[in-house]
């Protein structure tokens, strides 16, 4: 069929004010319809759609076109993408090589979506069930959670049975693969097949179109291990390019024009429900280039949310380095040590955080400061290494114009020559690793060797063939790896013992068969060579040498606080974490010593 027709079809079967309408809030005014432009801001609505023309314009920033042009613009997705979208809801089939491939890829993966979708009916039962549901019900009272919030982003209970789920899949004729590769359950090395989520609280994890995907669950056994466990990854689920309350916000995104990126599922939830609506979180891993690309869809100002501790510091300049790699300069908020977003907001209220985005810092200045903090700039050397630091932050940015801008800030803080500065700059990016061409599968070398932290890799190998030993990371917290690929490398061991199967080298590498750097840095930890110990010590030992210097820092911070002006609240908040730190410095201190 020619593109003409298809898409005379798709206008004619399809009306431009119902799909608007759908995401932008319109009015009736006369023959046609008006709202606040989704394209700017504005106070008086100039945003106008046309239902006989089927056209939408705005008189405020002169946007405007026909129903393909709306959906690309509001979507950003190219011509073809948004073409498909409609025929799709118009039920209009494109015969062309790309649909018939789009259509293939759909038959496979509607099982997935009917078998999540089931286990959120059966996790919601199971919460609103009066006995099997009683301690999960306690647990979300006890996080101060309406009864409208729990509903509003799907909250259930996984009971604390091996086949609950199967069970209800097998009455509902769906096939166990199916369930099985939509991650909600999992097959053991003997064959046996039990469900993933158990004795657990569960958050459905939607796509962009709000259908479920996925779910993190958390552990109601204070000991439970680890404490939240997400879905492993399926043809539905990819967790490095889907957001945690994505689709809820995404029109609070638009409206306030930025995006708090938060930490955690609950973090996501209690703001919601505080009135900050334009907040999204990972799924359990760390911000990627694909995240950063989806949230720059929806918003140019992306403010990182991070706990002011230790490892709070450390995500954020992960994040922020990973974003300014693809184009994107976030803004950055620490929380007070001894607060996260949740506290935060319930001691001094959403405007306190709201107040806080306003005032973000610059994830460049941000990351001047750091260097500030981790060298002596009162030295020539200090200053040199701050310097060298700020260069390796700004080299892999593509943007020409956008690395001059930072070579000049960088050259301002410094107090030296911006000209040096770019030229140090060049000199970095001529012997950086080419930009991988997505559609290539040929890599150069890498020019620079990496270094990881040596108590780091050495942990990291004693986990290949040792479940317990990821299983003791997973319980002291795969954050504590410093080292962005390391602990990449962690978390997915930490996922195939929890999944039920063996650690092994080759079920690494099998993660990304067609990524030439995973392979090598996967093979560079299987390759190292340690004295071959008691398992358990040396990895308690090495846990501990990563560990308390993180906690001693956390530790003093924690402790200036006590010098402010705090709230009862706020301070027994403070002095509860302060304690667990404490404990948590004891015990693996006394680990080491014995």
């Amino acid at each position: 069929m020619a593109d003409d027709q298809v898409k005379e079809r798709i206008r004619d079967a399809v009306d431009i004010v119902q799909v608007v309408g759908e995401r932008v809030q319109l009015k009736k005014a006369g023959k046609n319809y008006l709202a606040r432009c989704p394209f700017h801001n504005e106070k008086t609505p100039s945003f106008n759609v046309n239902p006989e023309r089927q056209i939408y314009h705005c008189f405020g920033c002169d946007v405007g076109g026909d129903i393909f042009a709306f959906v690309m613009a509001y979507d950003k997705v190219s011509f073809p993408e948004a073409l498909r979208t409609l025929a799709e809801r118009a039920n209009i089939p494109l015969d062309d090589a790309a649909s018939r491939k789009h259509r293939a890829r759909q038959d496979a993966q509607d099982p997935l979506y009917k078998a999540n979708a089931l286990a959120r009916e059966f996790f919601v039962d199971t919460l609103n069930n009066e006995n099997a549901g009683r301690a999960a019900r306690e647990y979300i009272e006890s996080r101060n959670l309406t009864d409208d919030t729990v509903k509003k982003f799907g909250l259930g209970y996984a009971p604390d049975s091996w086949d609950g789920l199967l069970s209800l899949a097998r009455v509902n004729k769906m096939p166990q693969n199916v369930v099985i590769e939509a991650g909600l359950a999992v097959q053991g090395d003997r064959g046996r097949v039990y469900d993933r989520f158990r004795g657990r609280v569960t958050f459905p994890i939607t796509n962009d179109s709000g259908r479920v995907v996925a779910y993190g669950a958390r552990s109601l056994d204070p000991d439970g291990q680890p404490k939240y466990l997400n879905s492993s990854e399926s043809p539905v689920y990819q967790k490095n390019r889907i957001l945690y309350g994505l689709f809820q916000a995404r029109d609070a995104i638009r409206q306030d024009g930025y995006v708090l990126v938060v930490e955690g599922y609950m973090d996501v939830i209690r703001l919601v429900q505080e009135g900050i609506e334009n907040v999204v979180a990972t799924c359990g891993t760390a911000l990627t280039p694909e995240h950063g690309r989806v949230l720059r869809r929806f918003a140019e100002r992306i403010v990182l949310v991070f706990d002011g501790d230790s490892a709070g510091e450390r995500a954020a300049v992960r994040a922020g380095h990973t974003l300014l790699e693809a184009g994107i300069e976030a803004l950055v908020v620490l929380l007070p040590a001894g607060d996260d977003p949740d506290s935060l907001v319930a001691a001094e209220g959403a405007d306190a955080l709201r107040q806080m985005a306003d005032e973000a810092t610059p994830f460049l200045r941000f990351r001047w400061t750091k260097a500030g903090e981790e060298h002596d700039l009162g030295t020539v050397t200090g200053r040199n290494n701050a310097i060298g630091d700020m260069l390796d932050v700004v080299a892999p940015v593509e943007d020409e114009l956008v690395r001059t801008l930072m070579a000049g800030y960088v050259a301002e803080w410094g107090g030296v020559d911006e000209a040096l500065v770019r030229r140090a700059i060049d000199k970095r990016r001529s012997t950086r690793r080419p930009r991988r061409d997505p559609e290539s599968k040929d890599v150069a070398p890498r020019k620079v060797r990496w270094r990881p932290p040596a108590a780091e890799k050495e942990l990291v190998a004693r986990m290949l063939d040792q479940p317990f030993v990821c299983r003791m990371l997973a319980e002291a917290g795969v954050e504590s790896i410093t080292d962005d690929r390391l602990r990449e490398i962690a978390e997915r061991l930490v996922d195939i013992t929890d999944e039920g199967f063996q650690p092994t080298v080759q079920n690494l590498l099998e993660h990304r068969l067609e990524d030439l750097e995973w392979q090598g840095a996967v093979a560079s930890v299987s390759q190292l060579s340690f004295e071959q110990t008691d398992e358990d010590k040396a990895a308690r030992d090495l846990i501990a040498a990563i560990r308390l210097p993180q906690l001693a820092s956390d530790i003093m911070r924690l402790q200036q606080r006590f010098r402010e002006d705090l709230d009862r609240e706020t301070l027994d908040n403070v002095s509860r974490q302060l304690i667990e730190l404490k404990n948590e410095q004891a015990r693996l201190s006394a680990t080491r010593d014995h």
